[in-house]
């Protein structure tokens, strides 16, 4: 299996259990990619193909991490795994292009995104049937998630909803 680390990546491993910055990660790549794709097609440098293509498994990732860490909404389809991977594999060759020309000296925020990103990735590597098993995130997601809603319990999503609502502001 392929090495989804990088030597500019400091602790990959810690990243991949920070679910709210990997859905966090998952929803903004997606809404940088809707944003920047149209000029780019009209420029010439992706076609209307590969651009609708990578947006629909951005839409995916962002849907499947937003489940992940919150429990709302629904899991991406396991139909679209390759799709997915295919597109974190673009977005961590882009990413390892960017920090190879930044010359050694990322921002903070450009660290984490490449950590995020390889974290998804390996994620994703062990959604395939072969490696899947009960320690997997989306596996734990699910139990998490059922055993809330089989005790009447809101989801983490609903929850820190909640607490974003201005009556818990004005309370705190």
């Amino acid at each position: 299996m392929k090495d989804w680390s990088h030597p500019r990546l400091q602790n990959v491993d810690a990243a991949k259990d920070d679910w709210d910055d990997l859905a966090a990660e998952a929803q903004a790549a997606y809404q940088r990619r809707y944003a920047s794709y149209p000029d780019l097609v009209k420029l010439g440098r992706i076609s209307a193909e590969d651009a609708r293509a990578d947006l629909l498994a951005w839409r995916a990732i962002a849907r499947d991490w937003h489940w992940i860490a919150y429990g709302d909404g629904e899991p991406a389809d396991c139909n679209t795994l390759e799709q997915r991977m295919k597109a974190l594999d673009t977005a961590v060759e882009r990413w390892i292009d960017f920090a190879a020309n930044e010359g050694g000296s990322l921002f903070p925020a450009d660290q984490r995104q490449g950590e995020a990103i390889c974290a998804m990735r390996w994620w994703a590597e062990r959604e395939r049937t072969f490696f899947c098993h009960y320690h997997h995130a989306r596996e734990r997601a699910r139990r998490i998630h059922e055993n809330c809603r089989a005790n009447g319990h809101p989801s983490r999503g609903e929850r820190l909803a909640e607490l974003q609502s201005p009556q818990m502001k004005a309370a705190a």
